[in-house]
Parts: structure tokens; sequence; C-alpha cells
């Protein structure tokens, strides 16, 4: 898979899940990130927030680096 094409699908799932958090938002759900930081972590401070902040990127950075691994190795 390219560099492009694994952009693209990378994008497209992104916007797909924006699409499926407005659904749910519709539906009287009101699920978010923020929501599940903001149950886990209490009230945001200076700490919290930069715990926080570290962990998303963290988790971020691994998705995509082990799922541009897959697939360059599928190929």
């Amino acid at each position: 898979m390219s560099k492009t094409k694994f952009t693209l699908v990378i994008t497209l799932g992104i916007v797909g899940g924006i699409f499926i958090l407005g659904v749910l938002r519709w539906l009287g759900l009101d699920i978010s990130l923020a929501n599940v930081w903001f149950k886990v972590f209490g009230e945001p401070n200076a700490v919290s927030t930069t715990i926080v902040s570290l962990i998303t990127i963290l988790v971020c950075y691994f998705i995509i680096r082990v799922a541009y691994k897959k697939a360059v190795n599928s190929q």
C-alpha cells in the first residue's frame, strides 16, 4: 500500500468516525474522547491535561505506526 493510499484510508476513517459520533449524538448518546478522559481523570488541571495529551498522542502514533507497518508488510 502506497503512502498516498494509506493516508487516504486514514483520513476516510477519521471522517467516518466523526460521522458516527454525529449520528450517536443525534440519537442522544453523548460519547466523545473528552467525556471519557473527564470521567477517568476528573476536573481538568495542568497535570491531568498534560497526561491526557501525552497518552492521546502516543496512542495515535502507535496505532498509525502499527497499521502502516502491517500495510507495508502485506504487499
